[in-house]
């Protein structure tokens, strides 16, 4: 009679035998080779150890040797029912194995390839540049291009520091020893801004709108031993333009932007020249959603760069005193303010920017904001 030889790994060994002691009438139970398990014995190794035991007590199986994880032995028997029977559930058990680890094995490729090959949403804008990349980390980015309508106020005390003066066609000369001005201006402003998402991290814009001054002014002259103080107040129109640019980046559910801005503005015929002045602006804060809509609360810091010479002629309609010419150099008395704001989306196209800024002594900035993204 020939002997049947089979090879198994020992886990396929290990069940196995527990058919096959089954099938001799022999309890199925876990036995020991005699050794104790050792901390560094594997699974795997312990596994084959039972299999060896349950091979050596198997009447049936007259050789068995272990090599690197493989176990061959040879199933010896002279009842013809009684080997067919053990192969049968032989085939039957290495079937059903089989049928188990491939569906494990499918399962496991299927959810390996779903998330190593499932390329990440495709970005459809061509702006900002490298915004692939940036879906590919798992950041939210803004629709590439927004149109915004602003209101702007700010109060704030003016340091006047120094004045020139003259009547008529006469030349300017300092009036500093004479006079000295204290002024608080009030200005509105109403604009338009268009912005572009560069890069991720860069943002561009360009605004144009109506600028209204209003100043209050405390004025005091002193002429030989006479003083006389006036009080007035003063207010002119005109247009204001500008451009600037955003540094932005980010961490978990914080943010940090940096922003530059460069303002002009005409304030008509009165002035031989355009006011200019420079913005700059840092907030941090933090990244979220309230009410399932995407948030950010900042703390920000603003410094003005905005001391200028301006000058200029007021007519007087008199015959003696036709016009008055001046020059003034002047700058905010305090040029840093503090802020604390908000954006809130309502949608991913629609969003409202609030910002009320301070410095605890004389500015009081606020800035609200409608905001329309597109491509």
């Amino acid at each position: 009679m020939t002997p049947i030889y089979v090879h198994m790994t020992p886990i396929y060994l290990f069940l196995f035998g527990l058919l096959f002691l089954n099938f001799e009438n022999n309890p199925p139970k876990l036995i020991s080779d005699g050794r104790p398990h050792s901390k560094k014995d594997s699974t795997f190794t312990i596994l084959e150890r039972q299999a060896v035991v349950f091979a050596s007590k198997s009447k049936s199986v007259q050789k068995f040797v272990s090599h690197r994880g493989l176990l061959t032995f040879q199933i010896h028997t002279k009842n013809i029912r009684q080997r067919r029977e053990i192969m049968n559930r032989l085939l039957l058990m290495l079937m059903l194995l089989g049928a188990v680890s491939h569906a494990a094995t499918n399962q496991t490729a299927e959810a390996n390839f779903q998330s190593l090959e499932t390329p990440s949403e495709e970005y459809p804008y061509l702006l900002p540049f490298l915004g692939q990349k940036a879906i590919d980390a798992g950041e939210k980015i803004p629709l590439p291009l927004g149109i915004s309508a602003a209101y702007y106020h700010v109060t704030r005390d003016i340091d006047v520091k120094s004045i020139s003066a003259s009547i008529n066609d006469n030349p300017i000369q300092s009036v500093d020893d004479y006079v000295s001005i204290d002024v608080t201006t009030h200005v509105n402003t109403g604009s338009l801004r268009l912005d572009a998402w560069i890069f991720p991290f860069l943002n561009v814009y360009g605004l144009v709108g109506g600028i209204d001054n209003t100043s209050e002014i405390n004025a005091d002259f002193n002429i030989g031993d006479n003083s006389i103080s006036l009080r007035a107040d003063g207010s002119f129109s005109g247009t204001a333009m500008g451009f600037g640019t955003v540094l932005a980046g980010g961490y978990m559910n914080y943010f940090m932007t940096l922003d530059a801005n460069w303002v002009y503005s005409d304030l008509g015929d009165q002035f031989d020249t355009r006011f200019s002045g420079q913005i700059y602006n840092a907030r941090l804060g933090w990244k979220g959603k309230i009410k399932n809509h995407n948030t950010r609360i900042w703390l920000g810091a603003t410094y003005w760069d905005t001391e200028r010479e301006m000058s200029g002629s007021i007519s007087t309609g008199g015959s003696v005193v036709q016009k008055i010419n001046f020059k003034v150099v002047q700058k905010p008395v305090n040029p840093g303010n503090i802020s604390i704001g908000t954006n809130y989306e309502f949608t991913k196209k629609f969003n409202l920017v609030a910002d009320y800024g301070f410095n605890f002594e004389d500015a009081h900035i606020f800035l609200i904001s409608l905001n329309y993204r597109f491509y």
